[in-house]
């Protein structure tokens, strides 16, 4: 029977919704004037400070003007959007705050990436993060004029809310415009950007090179996209770093002759021993996959936590959804069934970002107040396991998915077990998941025995 991949169906992972629903909130870079009216939102208490819902404080002075039309504390979304501008519009300030559900390292890989779909010729400059924040410096152009923008993600002291703070201007006065932010935009009484230098950030920008922007695997770039004849365009071949082509090999004799050269024999090939050059197809289902824990044909091995995952035939790896990094403190697996209109996912992240019962509390209140299309049917927490029963609507179809969060000690991860489907087909794909799929020699489900009867 064939198949099509999950991101084709109906079905759509719990996960993934929670992603997108953060990506939606990240205001476009604009370097126009912003229009302003009166503050009417939920939080200015005069007209230099905003005090947020989430607990925090933001101060600013009066170099700076706010857009008070798209500013302020959304409780339909659950979130905080602050922009700000300075001469003019030229440069500009923003802040969100959400609910902190996943790893900041992951967030923000998925913001940076956001902001290369929407800036002309970026070029990341810089970019890393811990389990507590973390920053992007990117460098674009917009009227044939050179701009700089800084990202930096962070969690406040209660590690509940996740921020993320972008400050954009023209590169030759960026050093000057980051000065402004640290002296007049207060985060709790401390600068809002930490503790970055303006100075060292602007020299990376005029003088650093660019880096591949972290695009979540399974997925290309335009630019990987085009074949390139230059080895150093290529991410696949990694030039020698200490290497200066300007240099000649140490075992080359510079007065050898050409005839010297010719008296060697050339070595000839071996055909019977020669292998066949590896075609795109197999690059793509073979080293690349490897690294991503498919260690062969219905066995996986989560990279860096160790998870391992077992499967029979009906069941088959999505590729495209397959992912590891340690940029983004994730590692994923994504099947769809062989048979049924069902798909399973296998979500982990590292114990140190987030614990069971802070997913379970963030979740709740996305699904309350924000407007994704969730509801949750039903919900418990057994031996410490989290579960839930949920429905969502998508391209007017309604389905549904078993949800099972936990944590596991002895790999210290965070772990996600979902299965979702149609009504007719949830309850047979949940059976054949129990049956054909063990997750560390277990079945995946640990708590859950059937199906719970949809309302």
């Amino acid at each position: 029977m064939m198949t099509t991949k999950p991101t084709d169906r109906r079905i759509f992972r719990l996960v993934s919704v929670l992603i997108l629903a953060l990506a939606m909130l990240v205001p476009l870079v604009s370097v126009q004037s912003a229009s302003a009216q009166d503050a009417s939102k939920d939080g200015f208490t005069d007209d230099f400070t905003f005090e947020s819902l989430f607990g925090y404080t933001l101060t600013w002075d009066d170099s700076w003007e706010i857009d008070n039309e798209g500013s302020g504390f959304y409780e339909t979304e659950l979130a905080d959007s602050l922009y700000f501008t300075q001469d003019h519009g030229v440069s500009s300030f923003s802040l969100v705050a959400l609910p902190s559900i996943g790893s900041v390292i992951s967030s923000l890989g998925y913001y940076t990436e956001y902001y290369r779909t929407v800036l002309d010729s970026p070029e990341l400059i810089e970019t890393g993060a811990d389990k507590r924040g973390g920053a992007s410096l990117i460098r674009f152009e917009s009227d044939n004029v050179a701009y700089g923008l800084y990202i930096r993600v962070f969690l406040d002291a209660g590690m509940s809310t996740e921020l993320q703070a972008v400050v954009v201007g023209e590169l030759e006065t960026f050093d000057t415009l980051l000065e402004s932010v640290q002296e007049t935009i207060g985060f709790n009484g401390d600068p809002i950007l930490g503790e970055l230098d303006p100075a060292d950030t602007l020299a990376l920008l005029e003088d650093g090179e660019a880096i591949p922007f972290p695009t979540p695997r399974g997925q290309t770039t335009p630019d990987e996209e085009e074949d390139s004849d230059d080895p150093s365009e290529n991410e696949d071949i990694k030039l020698p770093e200490d290497d200066d082509p300007t240099e000649e090999p140490e075992d080359v004799d510079p007065d050898a002759t050409e005839e010297d050269d010719a008296a060697e024999p050339e070595p000839t090939e071996e055909v019977d021993d020669a292998e066949p050059e590896p075609t795109e197809e197999d690059t793509e289902t073979g080293d690349d996959v490897s690294n991503l824990g498919l260690v062969e044909d219905g066995v996986y091995q989560s990279p860096q936590f160790g998870v391992e995952l077992e499967w029979s035939s009906d069941w088959e790896v999505d590729t495209d959804t397959l992912g590891s990094d340690e940029d983004f403190g994730v590692d994923q697996l994504a099947m769809i069934s062989t048979d049924l209109d069902a798909s399973f996912y296998l979500t982990m992240y590292s114990l140190d970002s987030l614990t069971p019962s802070e997913w379970t509390t963030q979740f709740e209140d996305l699904v309350e107040n924000g407007d994704q299309g969730l509801e949750i049917l039903e919900q418990d927490v057994v031996d410490n396991v989290e579960t839930f029963l949920y429905s969502f609507e998508f391209e007017g179809e309604v389905g549904y998915g078993i949800v099972e969060v936990y944590a596991d000690q002895a790999n210290d991860a965070l772990i996600i077990v979902e299965i979702s489907g149609t009504e007719e087909s949830l309850e047979e794909a949940f059976a054949s998941a129990q049956i054909e799929i063990e997750l560390n020699g277990d079945q995946p489900f640990i708590v859950t025995e059937e199906v719970p009867q949809i309302p």
